[in-house]
């Protein structure tokens, strides 16, 4: 794996490891920058960020279940309840008194419906809407992340990705793939560590697995002494 060096930082840059603006530090295995979490996604932060798209657009979803159910299953239940305790009042009225009296007490309302443009149901209606875009945006991105780390990829490792294989087509060279790619399994464990999922799926304070190369090159000497052309290049440097 090529090792390079950041003009900016003034250090080498171990692989997948890029330079954030934002921040002004390199980030190995990054991402991007997400303003949500005030930092730079990568590799020491890489799993909380999917952790929160997770449990965002499953909130989205608890949401959207609750008031779904207050809008539109509960008045069916409703009317259909008011329908079953009017035709119970009509028994009621021809039997006996005090034995309809206890049918009538025991048919008490279950449902209740929420009237029809009052504060209530805007607001169960405004919650709907938020609820329906937050999962409709949120679960984008979740399922944007999941394919990234099943491929063991980056966003930036995509689009570059994408450049070499499109280079590759172009010069008639067998079709690129992704060095970094152990398969769907191995991909996984490189993000939430080898766990099952349901541990995957909790907030905990492990660290992220131990990365796939050192951070320092073994140059035999300085580390500045290895590089190609002197510190202001970008070249690969070193090779582990």
């Amino acid at each position: 794996m090529a090792y390079r060096y950041c003009n900016k930082c003034r250090c080498l840059k171990p692989p997948r490891t890029h330079h954030d603006s934002i921040s002004g530090r390199c980030v190995l295995v990054m991402d991007h920058y997400c303003p949500w979490m005030g930092s730079a996604v990568g590799y020491g932060n890489y799993r909380y960020f999917f952790l929160f798209l997770f449990y965002m657009f499953t909130g989205a979803l608890y949401v959207i279940f609750f008031a779904t159910r207050e809008l539109f299953l509960v008045p069916q239940l409703a009317a259909a309840e008011a329908g079953a305790r009017q035709a119970a009042g009509a028994g009621a009225g021809a039997g006996a008194g005090a034995g309809a009296e206890m049918d009538a007490g025991a048919m008490a309302p279950r449902y209740r419906r929420l009237a029809p443009g009052g504060n209530e149901e805007q607001l169960v209606l405004f919650v709907f809407v938020l609820g329906v875009a937050a999962s409709f945006s949120v679960g984008i991105l979740l399922f944007w992340h999941v394919y990234l780390s099943l491929t063991n990829q980056t966003t930036i490792e995509f689009y570059m990705n994408m450049g070499e294989r499109a280079e590759a087509k172009r010069a008639g060279l067998p079709p690129f793939r992704n060095p970094y790619d152990l398969g769907w399994r191995k991909n996984l464990k490189r993000v939430f560590g080898d766990v099952v999922w349901y541990q995957a799926l909790t907030l905990s304070w492990r660290p992220p697995p131990p990365p796939m190369y050192p951070f320092v090159p073994d140059t035999g000497g300085a580390a500045e002494e290895g590089l190609v052309g002197g510190p202001g290049t970008r070249k690969p440097v070193a090779t582990v």
